[in-house]
């Protein structure tokens, strides 16, 4: 892309975020070498952005003894606390 004039398409593109990753896709464009411009008209390559979905990786782990229901003869049961060995956020 460096040195091209490249039109930015915008139109199809939907997302909550859809400001902030516009212009990421703009400012990734530039940092390229690309040379935007405002109409298909002058542009050697037209890039469309489009999204399916977008998400945020994120890894989280827990190792535990669950919450157990222990039944106690004569007096009902008994609930015995969640009790974390390792958490990872």
């Amino acid at each position: 892309m460096r040195g091209k004039k490249v039109y930015f398409e915008e139109r199809y593109f939907k997302s909550y975020d859809k400001r902030y990753v516009l212009g990421a896709i703009r400012e990734h464009l530039a940092r390229s070498g690309a040379l935007l411009v405002s109409t298909e008209d002058g542009a050697d390559t037209i890039v469309e952005a489009r999204s399916a979905g977008l998400g945020i990786e994120t890894r989280e782990s827990l190792v535990d003894i669950p919450a157990l229901a222990v039944p106690v003869p004569l007096a009902g049961t008994l609930q015995t606390p969640e009790v974390s060995l390792y958490k990872s956020l």
